[in-house]
C-alpha cells in the first residue's frame, strides 16, 4: 500500500468526500510534511511523482480554488487524529494562541491562531482574520469569536 492510499484509509472514516478529493488532500499533506514548504510551487514536484510539476501545481491551484477546507471539520479531524499514548488515553492538550501579522506585498494580514502543542510544534486548529492592523482586540469586536463545539470541548473560534 503506498503512502497515499494508508492516509487515505485513515481520512475516509471522518470525511465525506468524493474518492478523487481525498486522494488530492491525503497527497498534499503528505507533500507538505515532506517539503516542509506551503508554497505550491515547491509542493508540486512531490505532489504526485508520476506527473509533471506543471500537472501537480495546475491540481493543487484546483484544488484550493474549487474546495473549500471547513475549519470546523478540520479541526475535529485534527483532534481524533492526533497521537495517544500506548494505552489508547489521549495525553492532555496544551493549548496555544498566537496573534501574528504577516505582510504580503502592500497587504498585511493579521490572524488569531489557536492550536495545540506537538513535540515543539503548533498544530493550528482554529484561525480567524482580524480586520484591525495592531494592538489588542476584544473578544465582542469579532464575531468570529464566538464559542464553537469541538467534540466534548467548547473552543473560541
Amino acid at each position: 500500500m503506498s503512502d497515499v492510499t494508508t492516509l487515505m484509509a485513515l481520512l475516509q472514516p471522518h470525511l465525506a468526500w468524493h474518492r478523487a478529493r481525498l486522494c488530492c488532500f491525503a497527497a498534499l499533506v503528505l507533500a507538505l510534511i515532506r517539503v516542509r514548504s506551503v508554497c505550491l510551487a515547491t509542493l508540486a514536484p512531490v505532489f504526485n511523482p508520476t506527473r509533471s510539476e506543471t500537472t501537480n501545481y495546475r491540481r493543487l491551484q484546483r484544488f484550493f480554488a474549487l474546495f473549500a477546507l471547513e475549519q470546523d471539520t478540520m479541526t475535529r479531524l485534527l483532534l481524533l487524529l492526533r497521537p495517544t499514548s500506548k494505552d489508547r488515553t489521549a495525553s492532555p492538550l496544551t493549548l496555544v494562541m498566537d496573534r501574528t501579522e504577516w505582510k504580503l506585498g502592500r497587504k498585511r494580514f493579521n490572524l488569531l491562531v489557536v492550536g495545540y502543542l506537538l513535540e515543539g510544534y503548533v498544530v493550528p486548529l482554529r484561525w480567524i482574520w482580524r480586520h484591525k492592523r495592531r494592538g489588542a482586540h476584544r473578544v465582542d469586536e469579532c464575531p468570529d469569536a464566538a464559542p464553537r463545539s469541538v467534540g466534548h470541548r467548547c473552543v473560541r473560534g
